[in-house]
């Protein structure tokens, strides 16, 4: 039996951070090692693979890190080319260890 980890009502609030981050589905799926319609599937019917809860808890850590902590994104990323964007954010990523917990 598969138990709902993330709601839909959860997906609202990464789809906020999506946004902030200035990705676009495609791009924000492939930091959770996730297709775009995979990504599209858990704001219909919530994440339900429970191998994948810890590794996307971690991601979604991480992105918070790099906007609350690192102000990320900062005002020139705007004018970026998507893929300088998102290269960026995915070598913050990787540069970004965090503690390991909730």
């Amino acid at each position: 039996m598969t138990h709902e980890v993330m709601t839909p009502e959860d997906f609202d609030k990464l789809e906020a951070l999506r946004k902030h981050l200035l990705l676009n589905k495609k791009e924000f799926a492939a930091l959770f090692g996730a297709s775009r319609v995979t990504y599209h599937n858990w704001g219909k019917k919530g994440l339900r693979r429970k191998q994948r809860v810890k590794p996307v808890k971690r991601t979604i850590r991480k992105l918070l890190y790099l906007v609350q902590e690192l102000n990320w994104p900062a005002p020139e990323v705007r004018s970026w080319p998507q893929a300088k964007r998102l290269e960026k954010v995915q070598h913050l990523l990787d540069m970004t260890t965090l503690q390991e917990g909730g």
